[in-house]
């Protein structure tokens, strides 16, 4: 029991890239595993004064904000909910247009729910789409609690009704939600 722990010390007493290299191969202590974790949530991301994620095209006097994506990108159409401002996005350009449209507190992390129905984390300070949320799975009544609670309804918008919801699938009221978003 000594030796494996001595070899595992020594191993992890090396340079910080053997240090990684023992973390890729599963060889490693639970702090080393946080740490990389980290080191790989913000490598690439910019500080509070950089705009580096903020790809400025000047065409007249509209400023062109890009997107980013963490990791992957979600599967489109995408539902976004910026504190109760709910919208629909077929595309990357319809999701920033939309985003135009709403207060962004650029301090906060937004929900965005893909076609697959997966939680994604919108955080605006960066322009970034990222997989990891703390709500990864939604269900029907959160969808259409959403879609009906949003704040930006007009008075001619639908209720989705809550009624028999049981025999209607999960993907069915996505689609149906996002289509009259869309339409709205």
């Amino acid at each position: 029991m000594r030796d494996r722990n001595k070899r595992t010390n020594t191993n992890n007493t090396g340079s910080r890239s053997e240090q990684l290299s023992f973390i890729a191969f599963g060889q490693s202590n639970r702090h080393d595993i946080a740490e990389r974790h980290e080191e790989l949530l913000w490598k690439h991301l910019p500080d509070t004064n950089d705009e580096i994620r903020q790809e400025e095209t000047v065409s007249g006097n509209q400023q062109q904000l890009k997107l980013t994506y963490f990791f992957r990108k979600p599967k489109y159409p995408l539902l976004c909910d910026i504190d109760g401002f709910v919208f629909a996005a077929n595309s990357e350009k319809s999701f920033l247009k939309n985003l135009a449209m709403a207060i962004v507190d650029p301090e906060k992390m937004y929900d965005v729910i893909d076609s697959k129905i997966e939680g994604w984390s919108f955080l605006p300070k960066y322009m970034t789409i990222s997989p990891l949320t703390f709500k990864k799975g939604w269900t029907k009544k959160e969808i259409i609690a959403l879609y009906n609670g949003r704040s930006n309804k007009t008075d001619d918008s639908l209720v989705y009704s809550e009624k028999s919801i049981s025999t209607i699938r999960l993907e069915k009221v996505f689609a149906d939600i996002v289509g009259l978003l869309l339409k709205a």
